[in-house]
């Protein structure tokens, strides 16, 4: 049995060793497993957290192979003013049946002025709060001067402790925005407007126009011995007004008229003021004469600065020298004149001219107002020689702006004249300077 045995054995030997036989041996390789290092790396989504003495553990779990030698090097997490932390790596290898290298981890971390970045991980803020007391001292400059914008604002009698965001530096630097000094805000220019607006009696209590270029005041209640009760609100009323140029801001009209007997007639050459006028025509006796006629021209315009104006002005607390405001003479038919012959208009005249001297005695720049069919009707032809003559023209009559801009294409109502103002009349009296 043993023989036979040992027969099949040799002849089963014999039979795989024959080169017919269709098999290859089979060899089975020994597999070394490539290593695999995995680092732990910190994402995005935790929020990181200091702590007075981080740890960091990242875990690695390398399998190495003879040629190849991973180092772990975990990221750095600054820490300001602390000492910088060594982290612990562990590192949990897979054996192999060869040889276990032993990694060498040597993490350097950097200290920069700014925290680096690693990823998409986000910085914390880091603020400092520095008490002025404290190592190191920041110089702080404050000066209590008025913020006008964005700054530090300082009470001076107060010692301020700042919060100061610095960077990690060794010395921390405080830098202040230097405070602005407030300036006075400028006035700006109004825009300048060749239209103004004239008022008198007839508008008190009622609202003023405002925006005027500027601005003409009527002195008497519609006759030529009357007053008008508002004057000094009035007056203050055109001291607001903007400004036009080659006009005055403030000016002012006064009622004319000739009625004769009737009225305050003269009956001397005595003024107002009890200074005797200088007439030209002689005495007056208190008739109808053209002597009479020049005086109460006079009187009238005595009684208007004197009398009307000047305390008006006071009570105003505005300008009360007379010189500094152009005057008008308002002449219109529905005051009191004497008519019906020559002698009549010549009368009407004279009694202008003794008007506009005293106003010329006192330095005033004097002016009419009338239109030309009025002016006809109440004055007629003026000599050559007349006081009259060369005065400015206010010339009224228009219904609106591009009328009363026509209107000072006039002819002037007396010889060397000039228009330089005309009148166009809708809820208001309003005034067009033709300068």
């Amino acid at each position: 049995m043993y023989h036979l045995l040992l027969t099949c054995f040799h002849f089963l030997s014999l039979f795989f060793s024959s080169s017919s036989f269709p098999f290859t041996p089979i060899t089975f390789p020994v597999v070394t497993p490539t290593p695999t290092v995995v680092i732990a790396t910190p994402t995005a989504t935790p929020t990181p957290f200091l702590s007075e003495t981080p740890t960091m553990i990242p875990t690695a779990t390398p399998t190495y192979s003879p040629s190849t030698e991973p180092t772990a090097t975990p990221t750095p997490t600054e820490v300001l003013d602390t000492p910088t932390p060594t982290p612990t790596v562990f590192l949990t290898p897979t054996p192999t049946e060869e040889a276990t290298p032993t990694p060498t981890v040597t993490p350097t971390p950097t200290v920069t002025p700014t925290p680096t970045e690693v990823s998409d991980t986000p910085t914390p803020t880091i603020e400092i709060t520095i008490t002025p007391t404290a190592t190191p001292t920041p110089t702080v400059s404050l000066t209590p001067t008025p913020s006008t914008g964005s700054g530090p604002t300082a009470t001076p009698t107060l010692t301020p402790t700042p919060t100061v965001s610095v960077t990690p530096t060794a010395t921390p630097t405080v830098s202040l925005t230097p405070t602005p000094t407030a300036t006075d805000t400028p006035t700006p220019t109004p825009t300048i407007t060749k239209v103004g607006n004239d008022i008198s009696y007839p508008q008190c209590g009622q609202t003023l126009p405002t925006g005027q270029g500027f601005g003409i005041v009527g002195v008497n209640g519609g006759i030529a011995t009357t007053n008008n009760p508002c004057l000094s609100t009035q007056l203050l009323w055109a001291e607001q007004s903007l400004g036009t140029q080659s006009q005055a801001k403030v000016q002012l009209y006064v009622n004319t008229g000739n009625p004769g007997l009737a009225g305050q007639w003269p009956t001397n050459n005595t003024d107002p003021r009890g200074n005797t006028a200088p007439n030209p025509f002689g005495t007056c006796d208190g008739s109808v004469s053209n002597a009479c006629a020049w005086q109460y021209g006079w009187n009238r315009a005595v009684d208007d600065v004197q009398n009307k104006f000047i305390p008006a002005a006071q009570a105003g607390a505005v300008d009360t020298i007379p010189a500094d405001y152009p005057w008008w003479l308002d002449v219109e038919t529905t005051n009191s004149w004497d008519s019906g012959s020559t002698d009549a208009l010549t009368r009407n005249r004279v009694d202008l001219e003794g008007m506009v001297s005293y106003f010329q005695s006192l330095g005033i720049t004097v002016g009419i107002y009338s239109t030309n069919f009025q002016w006809g009707t109440i004055v007629g032809d003026v000599p050559a020689d007349s006081n009259l003559n060369g005065l400015h023209n206010w010339r009224p009559g228009a219904s609106d702006l591009t009328g009363a801009q026509s209107n000072c294409s006039l002819d002037p109502l007396t010889t060397g004249g000039t228009v330089t103002m005309t009148q166009y009349t809708t809820n208001f009296d309003y005034d067009y300077s033709c300068l």
